[in-house]
């Protein structure tokens, strides 16, 4: 075990060719290292906080069942004054609400949309980026989160900083425009921002309206 430790430890050190595939094949194999995993997301050096985030998203993507259990343990990181803690739980969060037996996600719905406030703005930009994997999953809460998003002006940031939270909204609502309800409000938004100060969310709002062209006229007659 020495040994073993040893070798995670120069693994979760390493800043270039870190092997992924073999920490996570690790941590499915042995309980103490997935335990190691978590405690390496408030470690104070960098680099093994973010190969243990890693690490961790591909688990939750792959084989959410296995960090399911600590759900609340990301819930926690949620409240930190850390900003690597808050982004790095609002990333898993929204990976294991998509495999969400006992329907966790629903009892922190509004907890975790008030994170587009959050002080950083990174934060806010991983809520707005998760959102579309959030509504492909959870269905019922799908116009609920599309009326969140078409209301981000109203959050109290710094307009630009806005504008900037916008391209992953759009992008977010690429992932269920051909399924939703909301199509007519959610071109609108989109039309919009073709005017907006940030030249990634022009860029993303025009290939979305050139994606959807052939439904948006119609859409905007309705």
């Amino acid at each position: 075990m020495i040994k073993k430790c040893k070798n995670l430890n120069e693994l979760l050190n390493c800043k270039d060719n870190f092997d992924i595939d073999e920490v996570t094949a690790l941590a499915l194999s042995d309980k103490s290292v997935l335990e190691k995993l978590l405690e390496g997301l408030k470690v104070k050096t960098e680099t093994v906080r973010f190969n243990c985030e890693k690490v961790l998203l591909q688990i939750s993507e792959d084989q959410p069942s296995i960090i399911y259990p600590e759900w609340d343990y990301f819930i926690s990181l949620l409240d930190s004054k850390n900003s690597f803690h808050r982004c790095c739980a609002l990333n898993l969060i929204a990976n294991l609400s998509q495999n969400d037996p006992q329907k966790k996600f629903e009892k922190i719905f509004d907890k975790y949309f008030s994170y587009l406030n959050d002080v950083k703005l990174i934060p806010a930009v991983f809520v707005a980026r998760n959102a579309g994997k959030i509504m492909k999953s959870k269905n019922k809460l799908q116009n609920k989160i599309i009326k969140i998003l078409l209301e981000i002006d109203q959050t109290d940031r710094d307009p630009e900083r806005i504008d900037l939270i916008k391209a992953d909204i759009i992008q977010s609502f690429d992932q269920i425009y051909d399924e939703c309800k909301e199509k007519k409000k959610i071109l609108t938004f989109v039309e919009k921002q073709c005017d907006c100060k940030s030249p990634k969310t022009r860029k993303v709002a025009e290939e979305f309206l050139q994606k959807y062209h052939k439904n948006s006229g119609s859409e905007r007659g309705k």
